[in-house]
């Protein structure tokens, strides 16, 4: 997996950059995940359950230093999904 973090102040455009990643993939808005809609557990599980799916991309908003360290361990194990996640500085 490839790890893509996207950091920023508030409303500098590190949602705009997830749509606009996630649409040239072929998704909608909607399915950019929310991180703070999600335990740690979850967030990992969902995101397995994504690449199981075929997922090639996967986007995801309001990520906290935590969540980002549990996507680069998680990182090891999905070397064909590349996740671009956004940071609030």
């Amino acid at each position: 997996m490839q790890l893509e973090v996207i950091r920023g102040p508030a409303a500098s455009g590190k949602t705009t950059q997830l749509r606009q990643i996630a649409q040239a993939d072929g998704q909608d808005e909607g399915q950019i995940l929310l991180a703070k809609q999600y335990t740690h557990a979850a967030l990992k599980s969902r995101i397995r359950f994504l690449a199981s799916r075929g997922a090639r991309v996967v986007c995801i908003d309001e990520c906290t230093e935590e969540q980002i360290e549990l996507l680069r361990r998680l990182s090891a194990v999905l070397p064909d999904v590349r996740i671009h996640a956004a940071v609030a500085a």
